[in-house]
């Protein structure tokens, strides 16, 4: 997950909303994922698991799973494109799934296991989840 170029070594320049919705459609699910790990290297997420080849794993496990030891967190985030973004029957199914645990560990205290599909246009709360020192619930 480390690169050697950093998130923000390539600062994005304040640009109008509509200019910015046209960057997202055009980016690719793969830019997507790529802006996402940079981002989650720099917040401290170390460990992280996404499968490259599916074809011989479950249908619509989700894209990314990472793990940031310091803050005890376990993320599970399903990453779409901003243009054409569905999300498969199955790939629904894991996400409930993932998030019925997070409820059933969040009753036991704080939020660990957190559960999320983003789209280019949710950089804000990526950069947010990702780069904050904890996460609190409900955020």
């Amino acid at each position: 997950m480390r690169t050697n170029e950093t998130y923000r070594d390539h600062p994005q320049p304040s640009l109008p909303r509509a200019a910015q919705q046209v960057l997202w459609e055009a980016m690719s699910e793969e830019e997507w994922r790529q802006k996402v790990l940079q981002v989650a290297s720099l917040g401290g997420w170390r460990l992280e698991y996404h499968t490259y080849r599916s074809k011989r794993s479950p249908a619509g496990f989700p894209d990314e799973v990472m793990i940031h030891e310091g803050r005890g967190l376990l993320l599970v985030a399903e990453l779409k494109r901003e243009k054409d973004f569905r999300v498969s029957e199955a790939q629904q199914a894991w996400l409930a799934g993932f998030r019925v645990v997070a409820e059933l560990i969040a009753d036991y205290g704080p939020e660990r296991l957190l559960v999320r599909l983003w789209r280019p246009s949710d950089i804000d709360e990526v950069e947010r989840l990702l780069l904050a020192p904890w996460v609190l619930r409900g955020q």
